[in-house]
């Protein structure tokens, strides 16, 4: 139960960090110098914000004393670490390639190397959403009945960053409203999430 707490913890933790870094780079940053690195720090978060969330979608329907099966802590650590250094990566050659233009950020061009970096990320989305779906399915009762919002809210939010990695990896570009259409998604995501944590024991 502890684990799954630390696990919630850090997944909004990761959130609120993407929403201001988000927040600074589309209303804030006006140089290119200034695009490249809210950019950069935003799309490492986002390599980062699965991990917390694929753990808790292991554990969110399984009673507090069930082990976890080996080949889930060995999937979950492998990733883990994968995501991580693929987040030290972008910090080193930065993913997305910002033009050199003065004013508001518009959008940002994927490199090479940053198609790997996307397809990984999106990798780690769908492992989120392979996560919560037995674990709803799996639960009965008044468990099912107290998870189905948590789930309804983090499966609308990584459904909706599935599809933007996607048109990312797609046209090799993150446009400035695609960033809005994701923050809008979290928005709503994390009210079905409040609804959830009002009625739910699953924490």
């Amino acid at each position: 139960r502890r684990l799954r707490q630390v696990a919630f913890a850090g997944g909004m933790v990761a959130f609120a960090l993407e929403s201001l870094l988000a927040y600074g780079l589309l209303f804030y940053s006006a140089t290119p110098e200034s695009h490249h690195t809210w950019m950069a720090a935003l799309q490492s978060v986002a390599l980062i914000t699965p991990i917390p969330w694929c753990l808790f979608a292991f554990l969110a329907g399984r009673h507090d004393d069930a082990p976890i099966p080996r080949a889930w802590r060995f999937s979950l650590s492998l990733g883990s670490v994968a995501l991580a250094v693929t987040a030290a990566v972008n910090v080193l050659w930065p993913f997305f390639l910002v033009p050199n233009a003065a004013g508001p950020f518009r959008y940002a061009q994927l490199s090479l190397l940053g198609q790997g970096g996307i397809a990984i990320e999106l990798l780690a989305t769908i492992a989120v959403l392979y996560g919560l779906e037995p674990s709803l399915r799996n639960s009965q009762g008044s468990v099912r009945w107290q998870l189905k919002y948590l789930a309804l809210g983090l499966g609308g939010i990584f459904a909706v960053r599935f599809y933007l990695l996607s048109q990312t990896l797609l046209f090799h570009v993150r446009d400035r409203q695609s960033l809005l259409v994701q923050t809008s998604a979290l928005i709503i995501g994390e009210l079905f999430v409040a609804i959830g944590l009002l009625r739910s024991s699953a924490l």
